[in-house]
Order: structure tokens, then sequence, then C-alpha cells
């Protein structure tokens, strides 16, 4: 679609759509643009970008080509729709965002159909989206400020004052703490009740009002109402300030608009927690049907897999020789459901888009919901390389603050039990696990064959041969 700029929050929407439609690529081929790695580590989150850290939580590794050349086919693509597509825009006249966003399905189609070229090789490479991957926590730009003594934190030249509770004194203690702003997701203002801090107000903005306004468009800010979540905040005006210059009421709502959403974001970083435990692995198929007989060996547990092929209901796996009929399959993954956690799995059904509907010749999949899930999925071969895998579920608190389940909902899990089964999932892989890369466990037959010269680890962005400095040997 077209937007008014080439900016994070417009390859966040992009991105999400296609994850919806399609599941998640192994990798994402990309140009230098600034949106997707910066060559400054300490303007972003760990050295990435927000796109770049959005990828990472969901497991998808991001590639940037070092010319043009090496991506040859985008950019002749490129080239023609930037004759062709103008072309064809002008002739529908069609002037604006809106009305070329009305002509790009049809003009899309035809191209499509007068161009498109079977793949080599159509194997289709995409994973469906696991349970615990958090779409509207991952697509959200989050920032990073420190708490003072004064109970105040700044963010984009507004001074926020924080009401005195012990969540706010208790990061305040903590010396040199930064605060996690996790806001303005890509379909606007962190969702949810807010917490009541009626003391909570902006200081005067150090920026001139236009950069406020500027500063307040890109980032997605609307009009939220003062009331909404039980959130209000009051506009300091400086003494004599114009009513139509810098200070006056415009900049005044809109410095109000960054205070609420701010303020909810405020609370959720506040009582925020990492969401799941995960445990990360590096597995062969041999190894993952080794784990999969661990989770048919506990009483209750019972295995599906995450998404059904399309038009197919889900299948529920008895044994490992099941299991391991799925691996020729794209995407070894599966979820774990143990009955004595609660909440039974609920068949939710996915529709394609029209594209995929075409290509597929399927309507639809259904997936498996349920807060009380363990997801375990491989991430397969990476660059020649074998890539980790995952075994992870949601915890209590990260559930009740960013999982999209009711609370009640929530309330039916033995939360206690699930901790307990995932740590002795995690002390499983630990025990037989006969290396590391790292931190991270080898399982036996991985190792053996990388011992043997036969497969090397991805290393997130790197191969890994052994010997290695990074691998140690228990």
């Amino acid at each position: 679609s077209f937007v008014a700029s080439e900016s994070a929050f417009a390859y966040f929407q992009a991105a999400r759509a296609y994850l919806e439609d399609h599941g998640k690529p192994i990798a994402l081929y990309s140009d230098k643009h600034s949106v997707f790695r910066t060559n400054k580590p300490e303007q972003a989150e760990g050295g990435m970008t927000q796109f770049g850290r959005t990828l990472h939580e969901l497991n998808i590794d991001i590639l940037c080509a070092n010319a043009p050349r090496a991506k040859g086919r985008v950019e002749r693509a490129h080239k023609t729709l930037q004759d062709r597509l103008v072309k064809e825009l002008r002739l529908a006249g069609a002037n604006d965002i809106e009305a070329g966003n009305a002509l790009l399905p049809a003009f899309m189609a035809d191209y499509n159909r007068r161009f498109a070229k079977p793949a080599r090789n159509d194997k289709d490479l995409h994973r469906p989206l696991a349970p615990h991957d958090d779409l509207d926590g991952s697509f959200a730009w989050r920032v990073e400020r420190t708490v003072t003594n004064s109970l105040t934190v700044q963010y984009d030249g507004v001074m926020f004052i924080l009401e005195p509770n012990e969540i706010t004194r208790a990061l305040a203690q903590q010396e040199g703490h930064r605060l996690r702003l996790p806001g303005w997701p890509d379909r606007g203002p962190p969702p949810g009740p807010g917490p009541a801090l009626p003391h909570l107000r902006p200081d005067h903005p150090r920026r001139s009002g236009r950069h406020c306004r500027e500063q307040a468009a890109q980032r997605g800010v609307g009009d939220v109402p003062g009331d909404a979540g039980g959130v209000a905040a009051e506009s300091q005006e400086p003494e004599g300030a114009s009513k139509n210059g810098p200070g006056g009421a415009h900049v005044r709502r809109q410095v109000n608009r960054t205070a609420i959403a701010a303020v909810r974001s405020v609370y959720h970083a506040c009582t925020n927690v990492e969401g799941a435990m995960q445990a990360t692995f590096f597995a062969t198929d041999e190894d993952l049907l080794e784990v999969a007989g661990w989770l048919l060996a506990i009483p209750g547990m019972s295995l599906f897999e995450v998404a059904s092929r399309p038009d197919m209901p889900i299948r529920q796996f008895k044994s490992t020789v099941e299991v391991a009929e799925t691996f020729t399959e794209p995407g070894r993954s599966f979820s774990a459901w143990l009955e004595a956690t609660g909440v039974p799995p609920v068949l939710r059904q996915i529709e394609f888009n029209r594209e995929t509907q075409h290509k597929l010749k399927a309507k639809g999949r259904t997936e498996l919901k349920s807060p009380a899930m363990i997801g375990i999925r491989s991430n397969n071969y990476q660059c020649g390389c074998l890539a980790n895998s995952t075994i992870s579920c949601w915890n209590e608190k990260g559930a009740r603050q960013r999982s999209m389940y009711d609370p009640a909902v929530l309330d039916q899990v033995d939360w206690k039990l699930l901790r307990s089964t995932m740590t002795g999932l995690q002390r499983k892989l630990m025990k037989a696990a006969p290396a590391k890369l790292g931190r991270y466990p080898i399982m036996e037959t991985a190792f053996a064959k990388m011992r043997a010269g036969e497969l090397q680890l991805w290393n997130w962005g790197s191969p890994c041969a052994f010997p290695s400095p990074l691998v140690t040997v228990a």
C-alpha cells in the first residue's frame, strides 16, 4: 500500500499483514536502509533498530544486501513499477493516497496475471505463527528512560511526573535503572486500561511547538480521551502564552495527547516482566523426536500440530512416529498441552486472503489457542547451517499483561504446574546436551554431526563449526 513516508511504522504495518497471511519466513532480505540496520549501536536497542528488534523477537533473520545488484529482481521490478504504476495512477485519476490504495488490488492482480513467473523451487518454508508469538507486543515502538529520584521520566522533550507508589519508588531506588516504555504499536496508542494517576502531568516542553507536532504526528499519536483507562493529565501553560504561538492551544493539545499515550506506556512498563518462559537449543530432527518423546511420556500431555494444513483439521500426535511423518512438511513445529494445567485448547479458524486462497486452492486453516500451551518449534536450516529450536510458553504476568486472553480465562490456568513442567523440560535439555554454544545446549545427534564435520550451527548471523571457542563440551 501507499504510505506517507518510508518509516518503521509503515514497515511494521506491511510486515504484520504479511505474517498474518503467510506465516513467518526464515529470513528477510533487504537493503541497508536505516529502518533495517544501524551503524550506531548506542542509538538502538542492543545494536538493532526497532524493526530489527521486532524480527529478532519473532525469530526471523534479517540479511542486508551490500549492493543493489545483490537483489536485482527486486530493483528491476521497482524500475518497472515506478514507470508503469505512475501512468496507471494518472489514467485512473488517482491523486492521493486513498485513491491510490483503492486502485492497487486490481493493478496487482492484472500485473501478476501478465508477468508472474513460477518459482524454480516452489517449496514453502514459511513457519506458522506460534501460540507465544505476540504481534501486538513485537510490532511496537520501544524506548528506555531513566527514573529519577524525584519520580520523573523524560521523553521527547516532555517531563512526566509519576505518582508515588510502591512500583515507582522501587524503580527510582534502583541505581541507573532504565525504564522500558513499550508504546505506540502499529495501530495506535497502547491498548487496555491505564492506571489511576490523577497527579501525573507533563512539564513544559523544551522543544519548539513545531517539533512537538512533527514528533507526535510521526508516532501516530491521535486523539485520546482524557478519561480513557482512568488516566488524567493536566496541561501546564506558561503564563501569558499566546493562544496561537508556540505553547498555545494547538501545542498544548498535542503535548497532552503525547502525555496520555506515554502515561499508559509507563504503567505497562512499570509492571512488565518477560512475557514468556523459553528454552533455546540446537537440535536435528532426531533430537526433536526425542523431545517429543519426553512430552508424550508426561501423564496427561497431548501433542498437536501448531496449525493445520490448508482446509484440513488439526492433527493430534499419539507417538513420535506420527510426529516424524510431519517432518517432510515445511515448519517443524508442534504444541503441547498438559490437561492438569487447565483451559483446554480451542479451535480458531483463519481465513486466507484472496491471493493465498488462489495460490493454495484452499480457504484457510485451523489453529489451537490456549494460554497453557507449550510451543516447540525448529527453524530448520539457515544459510546451510542448523538454526536454533525453542520450547516456550506464557508465564502468568506476561500472559496477563501482553496476551489477548480474558482475565477470567487466565484465572483457570495452573501457572505453578505450567512453570514446573517448563522447568523440568529445561533441565532435561541441559542434562541431555553433550555441549553448548555459548549458554545454549546442543543436543546429542546435532553435536555428533557437528563434531564429524557434517553440519555447522547458525550462530544468529554467522556459521559456527567445530572446534570453536564458542562451543564448550560437557
